[in-house]
């Protein structure tokens, strides 16, 4: 027999659960809270939502080398990695865009932010202006990034080493509409992952599985929740406009988290692109509810 855990934060304008399967039923306190300072220190040092955060730091220095943490280079690294294998779909230059869209704060209140975090008279950038040394980093003048599309999905993969790393192998996370999973739950059964209907309150659309004891990541990304009345939060690079297209919700199931995040937001934009996921191995199972 073993042992069900679950521990709720809220942060990143989410609420955060983490729940661990313990063969002892000695609740596991040092684990969640190294997990969830490890939450709390990345809201911190990557929100644009945080006006002392390294990215507010870096969006108030363009034009400038900054000298950055090796974590937050990593990031970026694979921001960029992302921006090339999405074909510019998924591109963190978008800040400007979404504030000028309506997303100027943080949820629920996004129709005010602080001046200092305010950005909407900056402009867009191509991912190939993102300028990377070993340990700085320089975005073009009158430019800002945004993190939401890969932040929660890196998160999830750190949290999720840390867990493997302190020998827990059987766990469940969520954060928002991303989710990874590793092993079994407390009845040695695969775990079950419940996607809502889009177009039905309390109606269930699909059930995911991961298999025999593996990881499996999953991400939803959709027009459904932080919106205005004109205006969601997935900016169209093409456009520079809130995307509008037939699709409500893109879910995307895969090995790494990061990946499943971006590449769930690139489809939602541009459907053409499952394709090329797909015969790159990239995604394991994809689906996609439509408004008609």
């Amino acid at each position: 027999m073993e042992y069900f855990f679950q521990k709720k934060h809220f942060a990143l304008n989410s609420d955060i659960f983490i729940s661990i399967v313990n063969k002892t039923k000695q609740k596991p306190n040092k684990i969640f809270s190294s997990i969830i300072k490890t939450i709390d220190e990345f809201e911190q040092n990557y929100s644009r939502f945080q006006p002392n955060s390294q990215l507010t730091n870096l969006n108030h220095h363009s034009n400038q080398k900054l000298h950055v943490s090796s974590e937050f280079l990593k990031i970026l690294k694979e921001a960029k990695r992302l921006s090339k294998l999405t074909n510019g779909v998924f591109n963190p230059f978008i800040l400007p865009n979404l504030q000028q869209a309506g997303y100027l704060g943080s949820w629920p209140h996004p129709n005010y932010t602080q001046s200092k975090l305010n950005y909407q008279t900056k402009v867009f950038q191509t991912i190939d202006e993102l300028e990377l040394g070993q340990d700085w980093v320089k975005i073009p003048e009158q430019s800002a990034l945004d993190l939401g599309g890969i932040g929660k999905g890196y998160l999830l993969d750190k949290i999720s080493d840390q867990l493997l790393k302190a020998g827990f192998n059987n766990y469940w996370l969520s954060i928002g509409g991303d989710i990874i999973v590793n092993g079994h739950d407390e009845n040695k059964q695969n775990w079950s992952i419940k996607i809502a209907d889009a177009k039905k309150n309390n109606h269930i659309y699909k059930i995911i599985n991961n298999k025999s004891d593996q990881l499996l990541s999953i991400a939803t990304s959709g027009i459904t929740k932080r919106r205005g009345l004109n205006w969601n939060h997935i900016i169209n690079p093409l456009t520079l406009q809130p995307v509008d297209n037939n699709i409500l919700t893109v879910t995307v199931s895969g090995n790494q988290a990061t990946e499943t995040d971006v590449l769930a937001k690139t489809i939602l934009i541009n459907e053409h692109l499952l394709n090329k996921f797909q015969s790159a191995g990239l995604i394991n199972e994809c689906f996609i509810q439509r408004k008609n």
